[in-house]
């Protein structure tokens, strides 16, 4: 008998929701670096609960019990063949030194409806979410200094859960279709449908579970990414979720100095190995490869962090470039060097490195310091750019002459004490200090000279 397959190819819809850097966003991403997050969610620990349990969340609810733990009654194939049907992007990773078992989440958009609910339902859950906003009062999540999400943007967050959350909506049984796409949920507010009661709606979870994420973002400031397991950034969609950096507006600038940076060696970087050190969820190695030439090497992304290799394999996949982006696992990069034997192998290197001072990360605003990785954001003590020395000292190694490297740092002080550090290995040149989209010095940039690594190596 023929086994009948269950895959589903999942429409990715197109977004118009990313922010710009300018004015008008909102107030609590004019920030500076990783004091603000923003927006974002649900935590979700696959590798704890289980390959059967990760599985369950993408079934159907009649068939939830079914699969909701391993068993010797799961065939491997069929087991394959359901990872298919739910989603499962991690599947298919990147070339890598590793073997990733996290499973990283499915953003909330890409996922298929499970519930229908009137249109009339939907608009009284609004109504209250928007009730509980207003009982937090103007300043809302912020704090004295102006830190965290004030009414406003919390109302506009509440608009963008909503845009993941409703996959389509129709009039009535006996004289609409079912209409769906991009900002399905602002047609939707438009039309007016909200309060006519033949009217009905497909979300992509429940009403409850709605309502669960809205309450764990306003009471556990939980980020809103994490809620909805996306963040737009830059001209991407990523994966993302609990464990990782997420990704913040200011950190475009390095994919712009590395644009720039082509520009000026056409004939060497376009075509060179670059690498993303600390890649978390993979978004400067991703872009860096779609940016890259067809002839290229696979761009190298390197963490420690084995959920953040995960979701980079995750995102490579989503975005079409599985085979141009490489993962390692260890620290900084010895494990590149250790592939090259020690030699310079790399032509360029980006890295949003962890640069926040240990002593600072209490004060961040909630939804950083109790949600967000430390070790992401720790830059140690005193001024926080401990870490970022110890990169510098693998970056002299493994850049080869002519080569380009950009780091993003916490600003101001900081920023001219890493450009100093550069200057004095006596190995770059044309050592610079950029702005971010905020107008704060924030990016060390620099070249690789020949003599120094000359110099270096008869040393």
């Amino acid at each position: 008998m023929r086994r009948r397959s269950l895959r589903r190819t999942v429409p990715i819809p197109k977004r118009s929701r990313k922010l710009q850097c300018q004015d008008s966003r909102p107030r609590m991403f004019r920030s500076v670096g990783r004091v603000h997050v923003g927006l974002t969610a649900r935590a979700l620990s696959c590798a704890a609960a289980g390959r059967g349990q990760c599985l369950a969340q993408w079934l159907p609810p009649s068939q939830r019990l079914k699969w909701a733990a391993p068993s010797r009654h799961v065939p491997s194939a069929l087991h394959a063949c359901l990872l298919r049907r739910c989603g499962d992007v991690a599947r298919a990773t990147a070339s890598s030194d590793n073997t990733a078992t996290f499973t990283p989440l499915q953003p909330l958009f890409e996922r298929q409806p499970v519930a229908e609910v009137p249109c009339t339902h939907l608009a009284r859950w609004v109504a209250s979410a928007r009730e509980a906003v207003d009982a937090l009062g103007p300043q809302a999540l912020q704090t004295a200094d102006d830190v965290g999400a004030s009414s406003s943007d919390l109302l506009l967050e509440l608009d963008w859960l909503l845009c993941d959350a409703v996959a389509a909506w129709r009039e009535s049984p006996q004289t609409g279709e079912w209409r769906s796409g991009p900002d399905i949920w602002r047609s939707l507010r438009r039309s007016g449908s909200l309060q006519t009661p033949e009217a009905m709606a497909r979300l992509r979870c429940s009403l409850a579970e709605l309502d669960a994420l809205w309450r764990k973002r306003l009471h556990d400031r939980v980020p809103l990414q994490y809620l909805t397991a996306c963040q737009h950034w830059h001209d991407v969609t990523l994966a993302v979720g609990p464990g990782l950096l997420i990704p913040r507006p200011e950190t475009e600038g390095l994919l712009q100095l590395a644009a720039q940076a082509m520009a000026a060696s056409p004939h060497i970087l376009p075509h060179g190995r670059w690498a993303d050190v600390g890649t978390g969820s993979g978004a400067l190695a991703v872009c860096l490869a779609r940016m890259l030439a067809a002839d290229a090497p696979p761009v190298d992304a390197v963490d420690v962090c084995p959920t953040a290799l995960a979701y980079t394999a995750a995102n490579a996949h989503r975005l079409g470039v599985t085979h141009r982006v490489r993962t390692h696992q260890g620290s900084w990069l010895q494990p590149v060097l250790a592939q090259s034997g020690g030699a310079p192998c790399l032509d360029g290197v980006l890295s949003n490195p962890p640069y926040v001072p240990a002593t600072r990360i209490p004060s961040l605003q909630p939804e950083v310091s109790r949600h967000e990785p430390k070790l992401a954001l720790d830059g140690g003590p005193d001024d926080g750019s401990a870490a970022i020395m110890q990169l510098i000292r693998d970056i002299v190694q493994a850049l080869r002459p002519g080569g380009f490297v950009a780091l993003e740092t916490d600003g101001g002080a900081q920023a001219h004490t890493i450009a100093a550090a550069f200057e004095d290995t006596g190995a770059f040149e044309r050592v610079s200090v950029a702005d971010d989209c905020y107008g704060r010095l924030r990016f060390v940039s620099a070249w690789k000279t020949s003599l120094a690594l000359h110099s270096c190596q008869n040393a």
